[in-house]
């Protein structure tokens, strides 16, 4: 919605009465959506008078987001020189009225005064008051639910005993939008809805979880008014999975905005990929300098866990608009992840120079606060942030990381639950939810929220380790291979799950898989040696780093098979470079005697042995973090 977001219904507070999976089958791949981006064949008088059509009609109707999000790309069109004159299109009938009534009717103005000032019984006090056909008009029928509708979720907020501690929705927090619902389907029994009136229609399902009702009403708005940027963005709201998206994109009808509902609708389903190739279109378009667009390319590096490129996005950002707060919450939390405390600081004191009270700023100061490890100013900031904004998914999150981190397991599982209620679809939540139930050592409990988080995440190898651990830990071999052989697949560069793999192979006997498991877990190691020995060095965030004693035991194993299988010139090679990684292993020492001929570099010669792999190993120290 616009003013205010409204509140979702809730999912159980405790969805521990879930079933357990018993195993994790390798996840079918996300469904093939692919449609032809058409924003470059669109003309530009035609996306210019959509712009336009968009941001006066929502100025006027008061949906501000919407407004602009319009005149953001607007200003980047301005800028390019075209021959001819623009036409600013053919306005409905509806939009001739309401630019009628917007240039002279006085109850139209005191209506937007109070809407703008944020007080909403005063407008439906307005609208309310009037009578004949003006009261008749669709723009002031709209105005009449919307400020009703936004009043009593002013009036929800106001009466929330603890904003900060997690409840479960009741009929209580939605009987203002229980009324409405009913008012408007007796609205739609008697008249058939106008698009406006679908649009608010469809909020206020989607708000009492009714995804599919609210998806049959905005795509019927989008069919006549496809310019309205805001039916667009609920739309891409109440997507609640791939087979939502497909269902949906077969309804609506071919439209330019549809790229960008695309690139929205991939990031709330954490189809990365996909999410990325759509920005990276849209990169290439009229609006390639627009902080909007610029802005989600980042949010979708950062998920890619490419945080210098988001970082450099975001800081091209801040020099286009320099005053700008939106998105400035996520750019804090890149650099906290950067560990850039220089940036962050700067940051942090611009936001408050612009306005110490937003929600962004506080955002920003409780990560300034928390790479300085000042816990509880950290809390407090991000407390304050809460306040401004209860339904702000991120300030939650980070809240429930602070929490998890002091070992307050009772508020970390509240602020994690509160995300999950505002946003089912955030993985990283769900991982909150099940490292906490890890902590207190309740493992069925975790699985059930890693498998949630898995589900939403795909394609976060973070996620799969996690649940190998647990299924590990509750001795489920064959689940904990599967997840550790998903994290794998999904590039795991941190962790080491094909090692652990390797690990429960070797426990299980199962020699084969085990030498196969090690063999791959080797193929890492190297790889990320040469990539750092190319100029990926210490400094970056993303860099993998492997246990030293772990990459000896998989060598070592690895070379115990090839001399079993008679490859002595690759078990001795191996042997070497198992003892380089772990010189004062006596197992390693042992094996190396056993199978070393005379000739090669003794286990004693330790610079004999550095200088042979000094060309293939010259970063290795920079490049592989000791045990602690």
């Amino acid at each position: 919605m616009e003013q205010r977001p409204p509140k979702p219904a809730s999912l159980p507070r405790t969805p521990s009465k879930e079933p357990c999976k018993s195993s994790v089958s390798t996840p079918f791949l996300l469904e093939d959506i692919k449609l032809p981006l058409i924003l470059r064949q669109t003309s530009y008088q035609d996306i210019k008078s959509d712009l336009t059509r968009c941001m006066i009609r929502s100025g006027r109707l008061c949906l501000v987001h919407s407004q602009r999000w319009a005149a953001e790309l607007l200003r980047t069109m301005d800028k390019i020189k075209l021959n001819g004159d623009f036409n600013g299109g053919v306005l409905s009938e509806a939009e001739q009225v309401e630019a009628e009534m917007a240039s002279s009717n006085p109850a139209y103005f005191c209506i937007h005064n109070a809407m703008r000032r944020y007080q909403y019984a005063e407008a439906v006090a307005y609208a309310q008051g009037e009578e004949g056909a003006f009261a008749r008009l669709p723009a002031m029928r709209f105005f009449y639910f919307y400020a009703r509708f936004l009043h009593g979720q002013s009036l929800w907020i106001q009466n929330c005993e603890a904003p900060l501690d997690f409840a479960a929705v009741t009929e209580d927090d939605v009987k203002y939008s229980m009324k409405l619902k009913e008012e408007i389907k007796q609205e739609h029994l008697l008249n058939s809805l106008d698009p406006l009136m679908r649009y608010l229609y469809g909020v206020i399902l989607r708000q009492l979880g009714l995804h599919a009702l609210a998806q049959d009403q905005l795509i019927l708005a989008i069919a006549e008014e496809p310019f309205m940027w805001c039916y667009w963005f609920e739309l891409a709201d109440c997507v609640m999975s791939t087979k939502d998206l497909t269902d949906v994109l077969s309804r609506v009808r071919p439209h330019w905005m549809r790229d960008f509902f695309l690139d929205r609708a991939y990031s709330a389903l954490n189809m990365t990929e996909e999410a990325y190739g759509t920005c990276k279109y849209l990169r290439k378009t009229l609006f390639s300098s627009t902080a909007y667009v610029m802005s989600q390319l980042a949010k979708v590096c950062y998920n890619r866990r490419e945080f210098a490129d988001a970082a450099k996005l975001m800081e091209k950002v801040r020099i286009a608009e320099p005053a700008r707060l939106d998105d400035m919450d996520f750019y804090s939390t890149v650099l906290d992840v950067r560990g850039d405390k220089v940036r962050l600081a700067k940051l942090a004191r611009d936001l408050h120079d612009i306005d110490p009270f937003a929600p962004e700023t506080n955002v920003a100061i409780a990560n300034y606060c928390r790479i300085r490890d000042q816990r509880d100013k950290t809390i407090e900031h991000l407390t304050m942030a809460i306040r401004a904004c209860p339904d702000a998914p991120l300030p939650w999150l980070l809240l429930g990381h602070e929490y998890t981190e002091l070992k307050n397991f009772v508020r970390a599982t509240a602020s994690y639950q509160k995300v999950v209620e505002l946003n089912p679809r955030d993985y990283k939540a769900w991982y909150g939810l099940g490292q906490v139930c890890e902590n207190d050592k309740k493992y069925p409990q975790a699985a059930v929220y890693f498998y949630r988080s898995a589900q939403n995440g795909r394609f976060d190898s973070r996620v799969w380790n996690a649940l190998g651990d647990v299924y590990d830990k509750m001795e489920q071999a064959e689940d904990a291979c599967r997840a550790y052989w998903q994290a794998y697949q999904v590039g795991d560069k941190d962790d080491g799950a094909i090692f652990k793999l390797g690990k429960i192979y070797e426990r299980d006997e199962k020699k084969d898989k085990m030498v196969q498991a090690y063999e791959r877990y080797i193929e890492v190691c190297e790889e990320t040696l040469n990539s750092n020995s190319n100029g990926k060095g210490k400094d970056d965030p993303n860099r993998p780093g492997f246990a030293y004693s772990d990459v000896s035991h998989a060598y070592l194993v690895v070379a115990d098979a090839y001399y079993n299988n008679q490859r002595y010139t690759e078990a001795r090679a191996l042997a070497l470079k198992a003892a380089l990684y772990s010189p004062t292993d006596t197992d390693v020492k042992s094996f190396c005697e056993s199978i070393l001929e005379p000739g090669d570099p003794g286990f004693d010669e330790r610079s004999v042995l550095e200088k042979t792999f000094q060309s293939e190993y010259t970063c290795m120290e920079q490049s592989l973090d000791e045990p602690t």
